[in-house]
């Protein structure tokens, strides 16, 4: 996933392809098709999915001792670093990748910091 990623950040996602990503890890694109079955598809998507573990990972190392503003504060600050940091996992976690896995990842993640659904937007919007 780190080879995908890199060549996002330097290139654009566009720049990701089954045979681009093949031959900068020196497999052959028959192995690629065998893990990412969906081919460019599912990669973006284990990158999405390997984006959410580790921004899960920066926003519990949040200190729990703090005061409540200062959590807050620090689980911002994790948040912002990550996107900052990390461009194209950020890119393919929230505007890429779908399915159920990364849609289970983003409610997942709402969930754990206090975000609820509200019922009223969505009829609203016909869904």
């Amino acid at each position: 996933m780190s080879e995908a990623r890199a060549i996002a950040e330097a290139e654009g996602w566009p720049a990701v392809t089954v045979r681009r990503l093949a031959d900068a890890i020196g497999y052959s694109q028959p192995v690629l098709y065998g893990h990412f079955p969906d081919g460019r598809d599912g990669i973006v998507r284990a990158v999405a999915l390997d984006g959410f573990e580790r921004l899960a990972t920066a926003l519990e190392a949040a200190p729990r001792s703090a005061s409540r503003a200062k959590r807050v504060r620090a689980v911002i600050q994790r948040y912002t670093r990550f996107a900052r940091d990390n461009p194209a996992a950020y890119e393919a976690m929230f505007s890429l990748a779908d399915g159920p896995g990364v849609r289970n990842q983003r409610r997942a993640g709402a969930a754990a910091q206090g975000v609820r659904r509200d019922p009223t937007r969505t009829s609203r919007l016909g869904r």
